[in-house]
């Protein structure tokens, strides 16, 4: 989706103001939720390091941008927030160079290019280093391609049931322990990755399945932020380390809690911000609606 969006502003010409209302978009759908969080988590579940200085740190953003998260991976689930939130500003800064001196094509080109090699050739010469955001800019950049391949009807495409068939065998497989052995998480990637060509394909889905789809889709950012915290410090320690509430009990407020504070996060703060700004209509003419995008209605 978001490699779509790029290439759009990047054909229509869309400049440093597209780049900006792109930013500012996805600055409104991830900063205030994430702020929000970081204030509560810092006031119910402190880090055991200095707090000041790990909440800065997560404040700019920069707790893995280039030394590892705080010791005690404090807030863990924001690693990948931040690897997606600087690829938007160096990718977008970088097509505005090269676009600059070149005409958008090649620009676009230079870009997938350089976002692919650089994170690879960081990796060759100082080991992978996994949750530092120069090392794994690149996987952003694989959704980009991806839309590339995909908006210029790329033959590789042209088999998606196949791949599909394939990439369900391999993680089924994973799942129930059979033929192949799971030393590592690329396989489980890769057989996902399989299902993308078949998947990008969707364009309807029953009523019965699109509500809970639309539902999880509008909310997922709110369940990645909260989750892994109601998982571990309010159930598994509050909970179920000291038996105030037996297993299925814990099972049921793990699985809910988080689905309860995500419906608030969307109807309370996600979605009036994106309508006020929204209403300010710098984005609009700048971001493609929904269905302009993927095919669907929005």
């Amino acid at each position: 989706l978001v490699g779509r969006i790029l290439i759009r502003l990047g054909a229509q010409g869309a400049g440093w103001r597209g780049f900006a209302a792109f930013i500012a978009r996805r600055a409104l759908r991830t900063l205030p939720l994430y702020v929000l969080w970081l204030a509560v988590l810092l006031a119910v579940f402190p880090p055991r390091q200095d707090v000041l200085a790990v909440g800065l740190r997560l404040l700019t953003l920069t707790q893995n941008f280039l030394a590892p998260m705080p010791a005690d991976y404090y807030f863990a689930v924001s690693w990948s927030l931040t690897i997606e939130c600087w690829f938007y500003l160096l990718f977008g800064a970088a097509y505005l160079v090269a676009a600059h001196a070149q005409n958008s094509v090649r620009a676009t080109r230079w870009c997938l290019a350089g976002f692919l090699l650089a994170p690879l050739i960081a990796r060759l010469l100082y080991g992978d280093k996994p949750a530092l955001v120069p090392f794994r800019l690149d996987d952003l950049i694989y959704g980009v391609l991806f839309a590339k391949l995909a908006a210029r009807n790329s033959r590789l495409l042209d088999y998606p049931r196949a791949c599909f068939i394939a990439g369900l065998a391999v993680v089924t497989m994973l799942g129930a322990d059979l033929l192949i052995p799971a030393l590592h998480s690329n396989t489980l990637v890769a057989g996902c990755a399989l299902c993308l060509p078949a998947a990008v394909r969707i364009n309807h889905l029953a009523q019965w399945l699109a509500v809970p789809v639309r539902w999880i889709a509008s909310r997922s950012y709110a369940l990645y932020l909260i989750h892994l915290t109601i998982l571990a410090d309010v159930v598994e320690i509050n909970f179920w380390q000291t038996g105030l509430l037996p297993v299925p009990a814990c099972i049921a407020v793990a699985m809910l809690l988080p689905c309860l504070l995500a419906e608030l996060s969307y109807r309370l703060l996600e979605r009036p911000l994106l309508r006020l700004h929204e209403a300010s209509g710098f984005t609009s003419r700048y971001h493609p609606p929904a269905g302009a995008i993927s095919g669907t209605a929005p």
